[in-house]
């Protein structure tokens, strides 16, 4: 009766260890994600084979290589009729990224007054909130 119990509790040991081993195999196996430095130069050689007359490549470039940058900031201003995205590089060198679906027209006075000024966010958490609250 007391060998029965103590077979099945062995088993019982050798199942979660083997269980274990497999679940830590798995998980140093498991794929890492990318870092954004192989990103960079694979769009980099991407640009380049597309051609260099070509300035869309060289544009998307600049996009992509916005992540890198560290003392650098987003910008949501007025251009034009339009409330835009730019980013600000470390150099000042302002580069558009897209036009949002702000409404200037229907935006409160002192709003409209901080995008005439032009709106500083440090950080893609910051700004997607920012856009989030005025674009709804």
């Amino acid at each position: 009766m007391f060998t029965r119990q103590k077979k099945n509790y062995r088993t019982f040991i050798y199942c979660a260890l083997i269980v274990t081993i497999c679940l830590l195999i798995g998980a140093l196996l498991w794929p890492k994600d990318v870092s954004p430095q192989v990103e960079k130069v694979d769009s980099q050689q991407s640009a380049e084979t597309a051609g260099k007359n070509n300035e869309e490549p060289e544009k998307n470039t600049e996009k992509e290589n916005i992540m890198s940058e560290e003392s650098s900031y987003y910008l949501v201003r007025k251009d034009g009729t339009e409330i835009s995205l730019f980013f600000v590089n470390n150099n000042g060198k302002e580069i558009k990224l897209e036009d949002t679906e702000i409404e200037y027209e229907f935006l409160m006075p002192e709003d409209q007054a901080a995008f005439e000024k032009g709106v500083k966010v440090e950080s893609q958490e910051e700004l997607a909130a920012l856009l989030q609250d005025f674009e709804s």
